[in-house]
């Protein structure tokens, strides 16, 4: 039997609130997923495998997902080196639209390729949703720990937010994510992810930068 993975995003977005803001967000989201209903990804397959790591249970289904995250990051790798080679956009939405014909025609895709297709909805839609990366780092070496990187919007940011400082982005600050398929207060998305990478806090901290590749205004979204 062939085993494959995809992302799908077809699972019902769900709310603490109904909150204005939360309700165009779920159609934003519910929109881009008829678009883009799933993704081969191998940061997703990654994630099963920490998950049943170590176990002898699953060390049978472990290795067939090794097997089929070394395939799908084989394929990533190659549309990015194609990204990379591809002559310098004339603009955005040129850039758009090169990674809605990756998708839709090669079927793989990470976070970031997938957000940077929801921001778009978003900035459509005259919502400036700020693509934020986290990356993790081991606190006693500052060494990065790979596997725990990941790539999502935010916005509804206070009118002084600084990306890189989630404490700064204010109580009503949201996250949309079409590779989690959540729509979150940012406070409760970022434990979300904590626990959704097993980060342990303990032994490693987080970091967040800007990875917007449009200037954006800094502004209440």
């Amino acid at each position: 039997m062939q085993i494959t993975a995809r992302n799908n995003f077809n699972n019902k977005v769900s709310f603490r609130a109904l909150k204005q803001e939360k309700i165009l967000a779920e159609g934003i989201l519910r929109d881009y997923k008829s678009n883009f209903p799933y993704a081969r990804s191998n940061s997703f397959v990654n994630t099963k495998i920490l998950a049943h790591y170590n176990s002898p249970r699953y060390k049978e289904l472990t290795d067939k997902l090794f097997e089929l995250s070394a395939k799908y990051t084989d394929n990533i790798r190659s549309i990015r080196q194609n990204l990379r080679e591809h002559k310098k956009f004339e603009s955005y939405s040129q850039f758009i639209s090169v990674l809605k014909y990756i998708l839709l025609n090669k079927g793989y895709a990470n976070c970031g390729e997938l957000n940077y297709l929801l921001q778009d909805k978003f900035l459509k839609k005259n919502i400036n949703a700020h693509m934020v990366c986290m990356q993790t780092f081991y606190k006693k070496s500052a060494n990065k720990v790979y596997g725990k990187d990941h790539s999502f919007l935010v916005y509804n940011l206070n009118k002084n937010a600084k990306l890189y400082d989630p404490s700064t982005w204010g109580s009503k600050a949201i996250i949309a994510d079409a590779w989690c398929n959540i729509v979150m207060p940012a406070y409760d998305a970022l434990s979300y992810y904590r626990h959704f990478f097993s980060c342990n806090p303990e032994k490693e901290f987080q970091i967040f930068f800007c990875a917007d590749k449009i200037k954006l205004p800094d502004k209440i979204c």
